[in-house]
């Protein structure tokens, strides 16, 4: 793809911003006029849905890509240009992407490369978010810091104060961790004053599970330089953001967020003399995705109060213009907005002041206006109540954000008391001053229940609208994650989960084989992602353009003579209904499974002569010497055994021809194979006899009268094959499967290519064997041993996936 948004961008830059790009300064007042001439440009060249799609592919660019076409731009619009203003030119260009990614970064998608649903790039306001502030002093690949040995990674963020960078240590690259350099020389003469007294507070108290952990200063280097640790997930701009287009984070989950971040400012106001922020704004609360929903970190702790007095200094000397302000406003990053009328008259600090943000913060979520400051006048209460916010919630943020900071709260840990009392209102209530709060009544406690309720049901309705109309998963996911873990529907969070985690995987494999010119078999991926979002016009138009998928062959023969049939993708009903007759309470419920793909699987099961062929060494019982031949199935072989058996056998040179490694069945596939689309207990029908399968025909199954019991093995193929020409699928031997074994794992099973448990003590087998009654035999039942054991009824069969593109 061309990325026509360099192109404009580089433009606008050479037609406004030259001057300060070449002097490597703020580009400040122009970059709002800059947005507006490149949007306009970019307008004429690509439709709405194009410039989505361009601002995606430019976030999932690699850094190759990016740097040839920002080539090829500067030397367009910059080609009269001295040498040094083509190369800060480029600079500024190369760096876009990383903008982009840190202003898509949210949990949904830590990695900032695919763009949120209901994301609109049409005002200079939307293009200003993706834009960078300056150019950078540092690039990707600098060793910034003498004696140390972070590497750069990439740039997070950069603005008057200074940058900060991503970086990792060669030796580690796990280690990864934020730097932020200090730049601005007013700046840096206070943080090695008296801010460096806090920074070393922060450094010795600052670790709470609430809070960006400051682990080093670098005081002595130029420039100045902290070392945080490095949060993925972007911050709470992105994640207030996800939630106005989603309608709203209904008020009870307001009340949570608030209190957890309440709860991490009371961690340093309770400190002798108390730690305060003094810089809390969206901006500088990050995000990522955590156990049982998302979880917000507090960054900037020991530097605030350095950071405010330069924001705030800027704000009093009068901008010309209005982009440094909008500019801040969009990546919520507006110190003014949050600062209460102590902090902009120069007052000492207080943490009345950090009580002050926080109640803006909590207007500006409730509202959706990251541009709201301090609500003022009557009428927000009311629109407040309106919300569903009830009047001790009403009243608690009206005591945040007054004016005068003796009728505020006197710190967080106060306001987190208070928020808890509301935001859990079974709980015993909290006694709170007058000035302050009502006590509530009786009647209120089981109002405030029944709103919350109301709440989180109106939450679960619309992440099924967003799922099932819009098919935006992500911002599903984001709406359940902020009901409370308690009240959420596990299992639609679950399934959503499963299905946008699906499609971001399908996406990122169509994009990176299209990168790699891998087209032959792309179509089943496309097709496997329109099923999920059937509203992708773009995907109907890549499908149209791809070649036509090879012919699949309906039986495969490898080069140890293994014969394979393919069985095509579709749905069943696994397990077994209540009426089956010996049916196991495991077996149960019986469910609706997808297998989303097709794929080979054995005709046979693994012989005695394939296996040693494979692995050198025949381990059966039933050997040629005592009853059986190379031909019968082999047996003794323990899960542990088959596994290496698919290793070994996937190391031949036919598996690089087919595309994909052996392996063995999941239980759901294996009862699929086995069934072939009949719905009775065997693929024969509702009955069985020895004549049909090798068990101990002396208890047959269902109508079938009493026949041989052989009390051995048979030769493989010796029955009956079924529908999709597998034999032995009933009896002979048990068959190994990929899933660990649960009893109640059917209760928690995916819907589509449910892989088992994540863990366990014992493997499933399936299919009964000579030694056992018909019943065991039938194709929902389920056996289990531990992967360890070797049994002389027990074997297994291989399964071949399907390369894309061959369906």
């Amino acid at each position: 793809m061309v990325f026509s948004l360099l192109r404009c961008v580089g433009r606008a830059l050479v037609n406004h911003g030259l001057k300060a790009i070449a002097n490597c300064l703020p580009l400040g007042e122009v970059l709002c006029e800059m947005a507006g001439d490149a949007l306009e440009a970019w307008r004429r060249e690509r439709r709405d849905d194009e410039r989505r799609a361009e601002v995606q592919a430019l976030a999932q660019a690699t850094a190759e890509e990016v740097r040839a076409q920002v080539a090829q731009v500067v030397a367009e619009v910059a080609a009269d240009q001295p040498p040094e203003v083509r190369a800060a030119l480029d600079a500024y260009l190369v760096q876009l992407p990383a903008t982009v990614r840190q202003s898509l970064r949210r949990p949904a998608d830590p990695s900032g490369t695919a763009l949120p649903a209901g994301l609109v790039i049409d005002r200079p306001e939307d293009l200003l978010a993706l834009l960078p502030a300056r150019l950078p002093r540092f690039r990707a690949g600098d060793r910034p810091i003498a004696g140390v040995p972070w590497v750069l990674l990439e740039l997070l963020g950069v603005g008057g104060f200074g940058e900060v960078w991503k970086a990792h240590n060669p030796r580690f690259p796990g280690l990864i961790v934020a730097l932020k350099f200090c730049l601005d020389a007013a700046a840096r003469d206070r943080l090695l004053g008296h801010e460096a007294a806090v920074i070393e507070r922060v450094l010795r108290q600052g670790k709470h599970p609430g809070i960006v952990e400051l682990r080093q200063a670098y005081l002595e280097v130029d420039p100045p330089c902290l070392e945080y640790e490095y949060v993925a997930g972007g911050d709470l701009v992105g994640l207030m953001q996800d939630w106005r287009r989603q309608g709203g984070l209904p008020a009870a989950a307001v009340l949570q967020v608030m209190q957890r971040l309440a709860e991490a400012v009371a961690f340093a106001h309770r400190f002798d003399p108390p730690i305060v922020h003094r810089d809390l704004k969206p901006a500088n609360i990050l995000v990522q995705r955590g156990n049982g929903g998302v979880r917000m970190k507090v960054a900037d702790f020991g530097i605030g109060g350095l950071a405010t007095a330069h924001a705030l200094a800027g704000a009093a000397r009068g901008p010309t213009g209005r982009s440094p302000w909008l500019t801040s406003v969009v990546r919520g990053s507006c110190t003014p907005l949050y600062a209460s009328p102590q902090q902009l008259r120069g007052e000492a600090a207080d943490p009345r002041d950090d009580v002050h943000a926080l109640g803006v913060i909590w207007y500006q979520i409730l509202t959706g206006e990251l541009g709201s400051g301090a609500p003022s006048g009557r009428l927000w209460l009311r629109r407040l109540r309106e919300r569903g916010l009830g009047e001790e919630a009403v009243d608690l943020l009206a005591a945040c954000v007054e004016p005068r900071a003796e009728d505020r709260l006197g710190n967080a840990a106060e306001l987190a008391e208070l928020l808890a009392a509301v935001a859990l209102p079974v709980t015993v209530p909290v006694m709170v001053p007058a000035r302050t709060l009502s006590r509530p009544a009786e009647d209120d406690l089981a109002a405030a229940v029944q709103r919350t309720l109301q709440h989180v049901a109106e939450a679960h309705d619309h992440a099924r609208h967003l799922a099932e109309s819009e098919h935006d998963y992500a911002a599903a996911v984001g709406l359940l994650e902020g009901v409370p873990e308690h009240l959420r529907d596990g299992r639609l969070h679950q399934r959503l989960c499963e299905r946008r985690d699906r499609a971001a995987r399908l996406e990122r494999e169509i994009r990176e084989a299209v990168a790699a010119t891998r087209f032959q078999h792309l179509a089943p991926v496309v097709k496997a992602l329109l099923e999920l979002q059937p509203n992708r016009d773009d995907l109907r138009r890549l499908l149209e353009k791809l070649p036509a998928p090879p012919e699949v062959k309906p039986e495969i023969t490898n080069s140890i003579g293994m014969r394979l049939r393919l069985v095509p993708a579709g749905k069943f009903g696994m397990g077994s209904l209540p009426a089956e007759s010996e049916r196991q309470f495991n077996e149960g419920p019986q469910h609706a499974v997808e297998i989303a793909r097709p794929f080979y699987v054995g005709v046979y099961p693994v012989t005695q002569r394939e296996y040693e062929a494979v692995l050198g060494r025949n381990p059966s019982r039933f050997h040629a010497g005592n009853g059986g031949s190379p031909e019968h199935p082999v047996e003794q072989v323990s899960w542990e055994d088959a596994v290496e058996f698919c290793r070994r056998l996937s190391e031949t040179t036919e598996v690089t021809r087919w595309g994909h490694r052996y392996r063995l069945p999941t239980e759901a596939e294996w009862e699929y194979a086995c069934r072939a689309c009949t719905t009775t207990p065997f693929h024969l029908g509702d009955s069985l006899s020895s004549k049909q399968a090798n068990f101990n025909g002396f208890h047959p199954y269902g109508r079938a009268v009493s026949g041989p019991y052989l009390e051995r093995t048979s030769k493989v193929g010796s029955y009956p094959a079924n529908a999709w020409g597998l034999h032995d699928m009933h009896g002979n031997v048990f068959e190994w499967c990929a899933d660990w074994f649960a009893d109640d794992s059917y209760h928690h099973s995916s819907e589509k290519d449910p892989q088992g448990p994540p863990a366990g003590e014992k493997r499933v087998l399936r299919g009964g064997a000579w030694n056992y009654y018909g019943w065991f035999c039938r194709a929902a039942y389920r056996y289990r041993r531990r992967p360890d054991e070797r049994l002389d009824c027990a074997g297994f069969r291989v399964v071949l996936a399907v390369p894309p593109g061959q369906t």
